[in-house]
């Protein structure tokens, strides 16, 4: 009888760690998740807002009719396409866990679309590094004459 109720204690035992080390495993994941959600709300945000204030200064130097257009353009081309890169993560977010949630073989593609997705994280704020030297450049080469 006092081995049976040894073997209680310690079914007991390894129950409450199996619950202990899912809920750990819940709250890390549920932290991954809120991370990568930061992360495109950061990589949205900066690239979009650069996007944005590129477009308004251009939009200046057109109503100043500024030979200095097309350089200050093409500096908006990697914001545009760091905002882009940044709704494809979003999207690819989504896809991958709509994928993990299916059978062995959609879990292996949820996988693929997840390293896609980061990627993507990874060259939206790389574009968002490039167009702001670019747009460094673009402001220590002109000449202090734009209007």
């Amino acid at each position: 009888m006092a081995e049976l109720e040894r073997y209680k204690a310690d079914l007991s035992s390894h129950l409450e760690a199996a619950k202990h080390n899912y809920n750990g495993e819940i709250e890390m994941f549920k932290s991954v998740i809120m991370a990568g959600q930061n992360a495109i709300r950061t990589i949205v945000g900066i690239n979009g807002g650069a996007s944005v204030a590129m477009l308004a200064f251009i939009a200046h130097l057109a109503v100043n009719k500024s030979p200095f257009i097309s350089t200050y353009a093409s500096c908006l081309l990697p914001f545009a396409i760091g905002t882009l890169l940044g709704g494809l993560v979003s999207g690819g977010t989504y896809l991958t866990q709509w994928l993990y949630a299916g059978g062995p073989i959609a879990k292996k593609a949820g996988f693929v679309a997840n390293v896609v997705a980061i990627l993507a994280g990874i060259g939206a704020f790389s574009s968002f590094g490039i167009g702001a030297w670019w747009t460094y450049e673009a402001f220590t080469l002109a000449p202090a004459q734009i209007p």
